[in-house]
């Protein structure tokens, strides 16, 4: 239970899923507070893998809804391996990335623990570019998808790692998506700020 007044980070609201008719997770309602120590226990088998993958995006729910940071939606999952731990911060090496990921959230585990960061596709600032600087927060790929829906953009990147990558964009400054179409160069990157870590 959060304390009074904690905004929960990540909320699950009656959450069902099932494969091929057999049940994998049934009816789960939860919270969990930004900065909440947070643990998930149970037997082989139990739904706790097909829950994160729900909470992540990976898998789509039969029944509920799932709210990160009060948005609810797809997320984009990195995992990667603790290099740096501080007070407030903690720094990630991220190979599918190929760069470093520093989250302004201290974490209670240690150095070369795994674990993943979840990063809404809004957060997420895409930008043409040719560039492959290496930089922290920041990755290069290929613009394979465009959708306009509403009063947003939806981009779908591929890295060099294979990996794929969502983005939301709010269509107020068309100005910033000049120049992006399919196949197009790209850069993202957000904030030390943005989204939540999460253990892998």
């Amino acid at each position: 239970m959060n304390d009074a007044g904690r905004v929960a980070q990540v909320r699950l609201e009656h959450v069902s899923k099932s494969f091929a008719g057999q049940l994998a997770v049934d009816d789960v309602s939860l919270a969990v507070a930004r900065g909440e120590i947070f643990c998930l226990l149970g037997a082989s088998g139990c739904g706790k893998t097909t829950l994160l993958r729900l909470v992540a995006g990976f898998e789509v729910t039969d029944h509920g809804r799932i709210f990160v940071a009060d948005f609810i939606g797809t997320a984009n999952l990195f995992t990667g391996r603790i290099v740096e731990l501080g007070a407030d911060r903690t720094v990630l090496d991220c190979a599918t990335l190929g760069t470093t990921l520093q989250i302004q959230q201290p974490w209670a585990g240690a150095r070369g623990d795994t674990v993943a960061l979840m990063l809404r596709p809004e957060q997420i600032d895409l930008r043409a570019s040719t560039s492959t600087a290496s930089t922290a927060n920041a990755v290069y790929g290929t613009l394979r998808g465009i959708a306009y829906v509403g009063d947003a953009w939806l981009y779908d990147v591929e890295l060099a790692s294979g990996a794929a990558v969502k983005v939301t964009a709010a269509n107020s400054a068309p100005s910033a998506r000049a120049g992006l179409e399919p196949g197009s160069p790209v850069r993202l990157s957000w904030s030390a700020t943005s989204g939540v870590l999460l253990d892998a």
